[in-house]
């Protein structure tokens, strides 16, 4: 935790928090299988073999043009 000069709680910390719990209540109320996300949790895939040492655990989508993403996906 950094304290700014004015003695208060850098406004960084506030925004990966933020971003945390964000992200937690998305994951939590998502009950949408994971193939037909977007952005893929390997670790929520049953039998993606994912190096454990890594944090790059996810695949993104986004960047595919919306007329070839289903495509690729189910590639």
């Amino acid at each position: 935790m950094s304290i700014n000069d004015n003695g208060k709680i850098s406004s960084n910390q506030y925004e990966t928090v933020f971003n945390q719990l964000y992200s937690f209540f998305v994951n939590l109320y998502d009950t949408r299988d994971e193939y037909e996300k977007d952005v893929w949790d390997c670790r929520k895939i049953a039998g993606a073999k994912i190096t454990e040492n890594l944090s790059a655990y996810y695949l993104n989508f986004t960047d595919i043009p919306l007329e070839f993403r289903e495509l690729i996906k189910r590639y």
